[in-house]
């Protein structure tokens, strides 16, 4: 796990944080099935600070693989929005990790504490 933010919302607090695919144990990837593991960013949430964080089943992406994204941290909009940031792993004309901001993404919070972008 790297780059963790923590943020409170709807009385859950939820952890999001960045991982890659080879980091995923064998006893996770079986928890799972048939999902794949990702690489990207994803959360996990808890009704208490100190309590234990989990994942919602089936649910623990984020952002996948397929966004080719890194690093979410979530802010505050000028409307009061959250909104998630993110690094671009790739992007056009570059060469290895790109390092560039992409687009901002507001976040939705489901009544049974999903997360959606």
């Amino acid at each position: 796990m790297e780059v963790p933010d923590l943020h409170f919302k709807n009385g859950r607090w939820y952890l999001l944080f960045t991982t890659s695919s080879a980091a995923y144990s064998e006893k996770h990837k079986k928890e799972i099935f048939p999902l794949v593991p990702q690489t990207g960013t994803l959360y996990y949430q808890s009704k208490t600070l100190l309590g234990k964080f989990t994942p919602m089943a089936n649910q623990e992406v984020l952002l996948g693989t397929e966004t080719q994204t890194y690093a979410a941290r979530v802010i505050e909009d000028m409307h009061g929005d959250n909104v998630v940031l993110t690094w671009k792993i790739k992007a056009e004309g570059f060469d290895g990790f790109a390092g560039c901001l992409d687009r901002p993404r507001r976040l939705k919070y489901m009544p049974d504490g999903t997360l959606k972008l």
